[in-house]
């Protein structure tokens, strides 16, 4: 996730740069499409059947929850690549297991 202007290891880091580099709009697409395809249906179909796992701990932060919360934080300048955060998380297939 991080381009190559990036400077540092963290998220903001590396959201910082993307927006810098590729616009808001670009960057909110590079992690839209990243939080799309971090978890495929074969993945789940693995954890379940093979794994044999019950639940999926998602390391989330404030600033996901999209500009609103970022108000007043360092996130602040690039919440808007958040907007679509949780809608990537709720359009998992998760009800089929």
């Amino acid at each position: 996730m991080f381009v190559g202007s990036a400077k540092g290891d963290s998220e903001l880091d590396a959201v910082t740069a993307a927006v810098k580099e590729m616009g808001m709009d670009g960057a909110r697409g590079k992690w839209e499409e990243h939080w799309r395809n971090a978890l495929s249906e074969g993945d789940l179909q693995w954890l379940v059947n093979e794994a044999k796992c019950t639940s999926i701990r998602l390391p989330i932060g404030y600033f996901t929850l999209g500009p609103e919360y970022c108000k007043g934080t360092p996130f602040e300048g690039v919440g808007g690549v958040y907007e679509g955060a949780w809608v990537s998380i709720f359009s998992l297939p998760f009800s089929e297991f």
